[in-house]
């Protein structure tokens, strides 16, 4: 019972204060997903149609176990690939070299997002979030990649003469998208945290919402 209370103790800490965790449920430094995102990184980097790769998932939100799997988003300009069967090709062969180098022992999952400039600037003006985005994991402290930044100063031209209103309401929606995502997972963060109840988890994941808030202005601000 004790490590169980350590345990959810313990994410609450990491949840609400840290985007890009290192740690595992137990509070061992885990470097995997990193390593494998720097290995995708350096497979692509020559690609003109890559952007740039982010982890994410349990790995890297603090409640990963040793049966976590490692999930990237790999980000692909669209108008470099021949559609998505392309993009599924390219992350398909990422995926099999890094299993080669045997940097985990975990599954690896690589899932490919276009970040198209007319699609992006139409979601950012319909407010259209019903799901969660991959593409917004660019905005990620994990994320890397040689035209990150020029996708982020993308996002910011577009919003940067909007009305400071309706820019903090574009940023909110932004961060309500990608916590969404995380939301969808509660009931695997309940197996591994047990102690956790579903009211503290709620919370975390409201003030999770505020984090990715913070970071993705920060970002706009700066790009």
């Amino acid at each position: 019972m004790t490590k169980s209370l350590d345990s959810a103790s313990r994410y609450k800490n990491i949840a609400e204060t840290k985007l890009a965790s290192l740690e595992t449920k137990d509070g061992k430094l885990d470097f995997e997903a990193h390593l494998v995102a720097e290995a995708a990184d350096s497979m692509l980097k020559e690609n003109p149609a890559y952007i740039g790769v982010s982890p994410f998932g349990s790995a890297v939100r603090g409640y990963s176990d040793e049966n976590s799997d490692v999930d990237l988003a790999i980000f692909f300009d669209p108008s470099f690939l021949q559609g998505q069967l392309g993009a599924e090709k390219l992350v398909a062969n990422t995926r099999d070299q890094i299993s080669e180098k045997k940097l985990t022992s975990r599954n690896i999952h690589c899932l490919g997002t276009f970040v198209d400039k007319t699609a992006l600037f139409a979601t950012l003006k319909s407010y259209n979030f019903s799901d969660v985005t991959l593409w917004l994991y660019i905005f990620s402290p994990n994320a890397i990649g040689p035209r990150v930044e020029e996708y982020r100063r993308m996002v910011a031209d577009e919003i940067r003469n909007e009305p400071q209103e309706k820019k903090e309401q574009i940023i909110n929606k932004l961060a309500r998208a990608i916590v969404y995502g995380e939301r969808e997972a509660i009931g695997k963060i309940r197996r591994r945290i047990p102690n956790a109840t579903l009211g503290q988890l709620n919370t975390i994941l409201s003030r999770r919402e505020k984090l990715w808030s913070k970071q993705i202005e920060s970002i706009l601000n700066s790009a």
